[in-house]
Order: C-alpha cells, then structure tokens, then sequence
C-alpha cells in the first residue's frame, strides 16, 4: 500500500533552533470557533455538518489561493492514519472519535492545522518547538481574523465567542507547553512545582499513554523480573487532547513528560493568558535548570548510573515497550543536555518521540499492529539512534 503524503515528511517542530531550552519539548496555540446560526457539532446533523464544511471551505479557498497545503476528510482517512495525526500532533485525539462529515487542513511543514466540525466547527492550531508562544498567538489571531471576515462566528456580548465546552468559551483560546522535566522529577519536586502554579490559574499535570482507560500497572521496583513489559497496542501511542481528558496527575505522568496548559478563558484577554503562560514556562525551565544542577551536585554517582544503564539497555534490548522506551529517552535526553553523553542530540530524539509510537510504526516501517511485532521494531529503533552514543 503506498504511503500518506502527509507521512512523507517530517513536521517542522522535531528540528530545534539551537537557542532553545532543553526542557522545553512543544509549544501550542489553539483557537476554538463555532458559526452563528448552527448547531455545535455534536447536535448537528449530517447536513448541517456538510454546509458547515462547505462554508469553510470556501473560506479557506479564499485565504489559501496557491497554497502548498491540503484539506484531508475524514472519510478519507482510515483508523490508524488519524492515529498516526494524533501521535504527530497534528490533530488532537478527541479528532478520532468525531463522528460524521469532517477533516482537517494541515499546511507544508505540519505546524498549523484548521480542524473542521470536530467538537467545535473550527479549531485552528498551531505547534512549534522553536518559536516563542506570542508567535504562534500572533499566527493564529491573524488567521482568526481573516476567517471572521469571512465567517459569522458564534458571539455572545457579555459570555465572548461560544464554543462546545464551557472550559472555552469566552476567549476560546488555549496556550499548552510539554516539558521535559526529569530532575524536578528525581528529586521528588512535582507537588512543590505544582502547589507553584496552581495560585497562577494554570494547569500542571502528567501524560498518560494510549486512550482515556486504566493502562496496565507497571511492575514494582524489586520484583526481580527482567522481562521486557509490552502494553497494548491501544497504549502504545502518546496523544494530546484539547481539553485534557488525557492527562493525570504529574506525579504518574510518563517519561518525565509534563503538560502545562491556561486554563482561564473567561474574564481575562488573551494577552493576559500569554503574559501568564510564558512567565510559567520560563520559572519551569529555571527550576528544572537549577534541580540539574542540585543532581549533579548531591547525586552525581547514582545519575551516571541511571544513565549508564538506560543508555546500556537502548543499545541492547530486543524487546521495548512504549514506557520503557520513553524513560530510556528521558534519561539520554537528559544526560545529552547535560554534556555527559556525546553522538545523540535533540532532533534525533524528538524524531524518537514520534516513531516509537504505534501507528508511527505500524505505517512507515510496515508493522502488524501487534504488541510483540511493535516491540522488537522499538528496540531495533533505539539500537540504531544510540548506537554512537557514549557516556562521557
């Protein structure tokens, strides 16, 4: 079966600009509309669905003339190509269980995305690595302006825009930020950082793996098993949702992966929500830089061996699950910021972060979406990307 085009390239946000702080993984904007006169998608029905699309549609002819992008349906789509866009972040999961006429628009390098008729008629969304998050604000409020003049958004005097979910109505906006945060981890520091943030309105919380259901535990320290721990296919993708249904509490999140998201979308302006979030994420890269160094100061012997044998075990295993995959990339991701490992650095390992993942595999390397098919394909991964890598 020939390729996705959209699986042909790499999104632009996997090559970080060297001026960025490690912790930082991801940043994204996203924008919820609705149109005046219909339904919420999940009351409309399947005509007003289509009107709705066409009236989109003929916006987005309108502001992309010549453009290098392309508008997908979903009926196009199969199953695992849309979770293969969920584990790209080029939609959210909540994209796959939308029922009836929708799709999504993606630009060339898959940082902007328009989601139409998901759980609200417009969703625009944008993803980086390497751009300040005013940018991706100033990208999507252009581009909300330009379909509000072409569009009748649904708007309330005294409420602001309407949308689906109360948890957006008034602005519609949502600023998110995936950290990496493996030192405030190790030293026991989530619940300081998180007590930190909640008087600031912001939510500090932890990923989960696969879909909204209990995923297997984990198990215990001692056991005395070396077995290799293979989740579920349906676990073995890492996804991100608008309004984190998918996300716990930090101190279970996964590979020392931590979502910062706003919150507050009513009452305040949008320039408030960015002042907020942006002065956020620089206290967390400030917290996570200092937690390093107190590591490497007070338990330097026991951080080289943590990293000495994840590195050991991602140049080894014949066997990974998603888990142990990521805390393997959590620790060399780690010590490569650290300059105590050389020949691995952050692009390599963000392009990690997509292609362990289950339909990542199962499409570009042609595996059978079965646990111990994906698993010696990890392993096979990891061995490669750290076969150079060496502890310093």
């Amino acid at each position: 079966m020939p390729l996705h085009p959209l699986t042909k390239s790499i999104p632009r946000w996997v090559t970080v600009p060297q001026n960025i702080s490690e912790p930082v993984v991801l940043c994204q904007c996203v924008l919820a509309r609705n149109l005046a006169g219909f339904n919420f998608p999940g009351r409309c029905h399947e005509e007003e669905r289509r009107v709705v699309e066409s009236r989109i549609l003929n916006v987005l002819e309108k502001i992309f003339p010549h453009s290098e992008g392309r508008y997908y349906s979903a009926s196009d789509l199969d199953v695992n190509m849309m979770r293969f866009l969920a584990e790209r972040r080029i939609a959210p999961y909540e994209f796959l269980g939308a029922h009836g006429t929708r799709g999504i628009y993606v630009a060339k390098e898959q940082s902007l995305t328009i989601v139409v008729n998901m759980t609200d008629h417009l969703q625009f969304r944008v993803v980086s690595s390497g751009e300040p998050l005013s940018r991706l604000w100033e990208t999507v409020d252009a581009l909300d302006t330009q379909f509000g003049s072409l569009l009748d958004y649904a708007y309330h005097e005294q409420l602001g825009y309407l949308t689906s979910s109360l948890r957006l109505v008034g602005t519609g906006l949502k600023f998110s930020v995936l950290l990496h945060l493996p030192a405030i981890a190790m030293l026991g520091e989530t619940p300081r950082i998180t007590g930190l943030l909640q008087p600031k309105r912001l939510s500090f919380r932890g990923l989960v793996l696969g879909e909204p259901r209990p995923l297997p535990a984990a198990p215990a320290q001692g056991s005395g098993s070396l077995a290799a721990e293979i989740e579920p296919v349906s676990f073995q993708s890492m996804y991100l949702d608008t309004l984190g249904t998918l996300q716990t509490e930090a101190e279970q999140t996964i590979g020392n992966l931590f979502l910062l998201n706003s919150q507050d979308t009513l009452g305040v302006s949008e320039g408030e929500c960015l002042f907020q979030i942006e002065q956020a994420v620089s206290t967390l890269v400030r917290e996570e830089e200092q937690a390093r160094e107190r590591l490497l100061g007070s338990q330097r012997v026991a951080l080289m061996d943590r990293i000495g044998r994840a590195l050991g075990i991602a140049r080894s295993a014949r066997l990974l699950g998603m888990r142990e995959a990521l805390m393997l990339a959590s620790m060399i991701r780690l010590a490569a910021a650290m300059g105590l490992v050389t020949g691995c650095n952050r692009n390599a390992l963000n392009l990690a972060l997509l292609e362990c993942q289950q339909a990542h595999l199962q499409i570009l390397r042609g595996i059978p979406p079965e646990p111990m098919a994906l698993a010696p394909e990890r392993a096979r991964m990891f061995r490669a990307l750290f076969a150079g890598t060496e502890m310093n």
